[in-house]
């Protein structure tokens, strides 16, 4: 099981925002500060695109979709 987190922003947010968010984070995830601290807490900093963030959100929709299903859970 894969751990993560992210930033998300609205989906009409401007591509030039979201670039310069995902530009200071990734300089900040980076950091040897960030790294050192991460580390303290047993975990690694990964970053990437916007588009390969989406990507991981829609696989986790999928994948837990199915188990959910599979395992016949509803929502009440």
């Amino acid at each position: 099981m894969l751990n993560w987190q992210g930033i998300v922003v609205p989906k009409k947010t401007p591509d030039a925002i979201v670039q310069k968010l995902n530009s200071a984070l990734l300089t900040t995830l980076k950091s040897p500060e960030m790294i050192s601290s991460l580390a303290t807490q047993g975990l690694d900093a990964a970053g990437g695109t916007p588009e390969q963030f989406g990507a991981l959100i829609k696989s986790e929709i999928d994948k837990y979709g199915k188990v959910a299903k599979q395992a016949k859970l509803r929502i009440e």
